[in-house]
């Protein structure tokens, strides 16, 4: 029998996650290292806004 769910987005967010969690651990642990270290230096939306300008510069690094 098929399974025809589909998947909200926050759903499959949470399943991406998940898997980068365990197929990359030491990427993880240092990202998430980092995120605290700047957190206490930033407030929360200089840090998105810090995240949002690195994926602007990796999509236009990926696109060229």
């Amino acid at each position: 029998m098929e399974n025809k769910k589909k998947f909200t987005q926050q759903e499959i967010y949470e399943i991406s996650t998940d898997a980068y969690k365990q197929t990359h651990k030491l990427s993880y642990f240092l990202l998430r290292r980092a995120l605290k270290s700047v957190l206490k230096r930033l407030p929360e939306d200089c840090v998105i806004y810090l995240l949002m300008q690195e994926m602007s510069v990796n999509h236009k690094t990926k696109s060229a």
